[in-house]
């Protein structure tokens, strides 16, 4: 749920960043103003090692503030020694004194629409960058201009960017000289190195990094064409220092495989993670013994770390970049079905519970855990819940795939498949499938439900009451490392 509400919240936020204005601009010229604004630094800040300068780039936005309103910028405009020009345009004001303030990235402002207050004003930094093989990821990039005070509105501005985060490279060593990266992780337990945080524009102060509870202790990073071993890997994170008995990990998916190696700081030596410095790193993978990823069969019998069940689905899902607008990798789940099933009701209440997602893990908990709803008025999901830690009752779209899986696609309840997954199934203490209508766990209505109907050529989604009695299988996902 926390996830999906981060992501609703961001998409907000990016569509106010897009409107900007309060009002849109008319043929009536004279309301509006419009300022050039142009980067006193060629290289957002003054770093000493040329190669890792990080330039002002065309695609880049900045949000500038004037008093209590903010725009989003046009597209950057870069000149021969690198200085980045951009518009905005206010609306048209007689009334000084007038305060200017800027930040970069655009889409770093959280939730724009309650996000105002420039004295403590929430920035994220995501967990999930896309550095290349040269530079940082540029929407992690968090940079405050020094704010600028006028008694009339200019036509244009210089503004001084400085760093908020640290620029960190790491060097990893010992990975197979022939292996490819296609991950990188980086965790600090207890620490918060990614999330929001909250600024005081006007005095260009950090009032806190983690604000307002959204905070992370790793940051992923990802490469969808695979990158060499030897190549640095450029991250940006919260500033951090680290002392006598810290530690640090690691963990690297090079060919296919994941390497992870803890790091203790040891006595009289310490890490910092500077913000606005490059701070450089390096990890001596040698002696890690790599994991390799294990392999899961639809209709082969799962049972490990509590959970016992039939495997019946491998999905992929993708990793989106920071601002969701790109897909910069992947994530593989395994699926698997509970050996057991019960006749129960839905529930023993008409009324609406918000079940409506692809997730059957969302939608099981989520009524429970955020809406208050009484778990013991639906059967269903508490049956599911009973079967340990994690299980639930799947979605309509998970159910599908299983019938996909234990009929091979036929949707054929003859099909010689069923019969091999019913095998497993009562060998192992389990209750074979039946053709009969399975529970989904996504409703319709304040009173209707999705089934799945596991018969002869159907997978008719039917929309029975709640009270009724059908079947209900759990279901338990995983992520393959």
């Amino acid at each position: 749920m926390r996830l999906r509400l981060l992501l609703s919240i961001i998409a907000a936020g990016l569509i106010l960043a897009a409107c900007g204005h309060d009002e849109e601009p008319t043929t009536n010229t004279a309301a509006w103003h419009t300022i050039t604004v142009t980067t006193e630094d060629a290289t957002r800040t003054e770093l000493s090692e040329t190669e890792n300068r990080v330039a002002w780039s065309g695609e880049d936005r900045i949000v500038v503030f004037e008093n209590d309103k903010h725009v989003e910028s046009t597209d950057a405009s870069i000149d021969r020694e690198g200085h980045a020009t951009f518009g905005v345009t206010f609306p048209t004001s007689s009334t000084p004194p007038y305060d200017y303030n800027g930040l970069y990235p655009a889409e770093s402002l959280f939730c724009a629409q309650w996000n105002t207050d420039i004295t403590s004003l929430k920035l994220s930094l995501s967990a999930t960058q896309s550095p290349t093989t040269t530079s940082f990821d540029p929407s992690c990039d968090l940079l405050i201009a020094k704010q600028i005070e006028t008694s009339e509105q200019p036509t244009s501005l210089m503004m001084r960017f400085k760093r908020i985060v640290a620029m960190n490279k790491l060097t990893l060593k010992g990975l197979p000289a022939d292996g490819t990266i296609s991950r990188v992780t980086f965790i600090i337990p207890d620490r918060t190195i990614a999330g929001l945080v909250s600024v005081n524009l006007p005095t260009g102060e950090v009032e806190e990094y983690g604000a307002v509870g959204v905070a992370h202790n790793e940051i992923t990073l990802n490469y969808p064409t695979p990158i060499t071993t030897n190549t640095p890997i450029y991250f940006n994170s919260f500033p951090v220092q680290l002392t006598e008995g810290d530690s640090f990990s690691v963990r690297v998916v090079c060919n296919g495989a994941t390497y992870t190696r803890q790091v203790t700081i040891p006595a009289q030596r310490e890490l910092r993670l500077e913000a606005g410095a490059l701070n450089t790193l390096a990890v001596d993978m040698s002696h890690v013994l790599p994991i390799i990823p294990e392999s899961y069969t639809p209709g082969t019998l799962y049972n490990r770390n509590g959970k016992k069940g039939v495997v019946f689905a491998i999905k992929d899902f993708p990793i989106y970049n920071s601002d969701y607008t790109a897909i910069v990798g992947y994530d593989s789940y395994c699926y698997i079905m509970s050996l057991k099933e019960e006749d129960v009701q839905w529930s023993t209440r008409y009324e609406w519970c918000n079940c409506i997602s692809q997730r059957g893990d969302y939608n099981t908990y989520d009524p429970f855990d955020y809406y208050g709803m009484n778990i013991n008025d639906y059967p269903a999901f508490k049956w599911c819940m009973a079967q340990g830690e994690g299980w639930f009752l799947p979605s309509s779209t998970e159910l599908q795939w299983m019938w996909e899986a234990i009929t091979d696609g036929a949707r054929d309840f003859d099909s010689p498949r069923v019969a091999e997954y019913n095998k497993l199934l009562t060998d192992n203490g389990g209750e074979p499938f039946v053709e009969t209508y399975y529970w989904s766990s996504n409703e319709t209505s304040e009173s209707l439900v999705e089934v799945i109907a596991f018969m002869d050529d159907s997978v008719v989604c039917l929309d029975p009451k709640k009270d009724e009695i059908f079947t209900a299988r759990a279901v338990y996902r995983f992520k393959i490392q």
